[in-house]
């Protein structure tokens, strides 16, 4: 689970949100339209919560709504997330 949420869009990407999320380590689109950004993960959850699991790509099953249905954004509690690689 990511902590900040930086933006909610109908015109969401992948592109947008990995660019909003710039100063963090982790990024993740949920819903459709929400871009969550954070430098830590809370893969247990919050108390009383569901920890966290990899789905599978098919649960993320929500079209980015800015990119002409070619890209997915995740689902209802489900969040495509990617991770900031050092460069070599």
């Amino acid at each position: 689970m990511l902590s900040n949420l930086i933006e909610g869009s109908d015109l969401m990407t992948v592109n947008r949100c990995l660019t909003q999320c710039t100063q963090f380590e982790f990024a993740g689109i949920e819903y459709g339209r929400e871009c969550w950004c954070s430098n830590t993960l809370n893969l247990a959850g919050n108390p009383g919560a569901t920890p966290g699991f990899n789905a599978t790509a098919s649960d993320c099953s929500f079209r980015c709504p800015g990119s002409n249905n070619s890209e997915y954004c995740g689902a209802g509690l489900r969040l495509t997330m990617y991770r900031r690689r050092a460069v070599p």
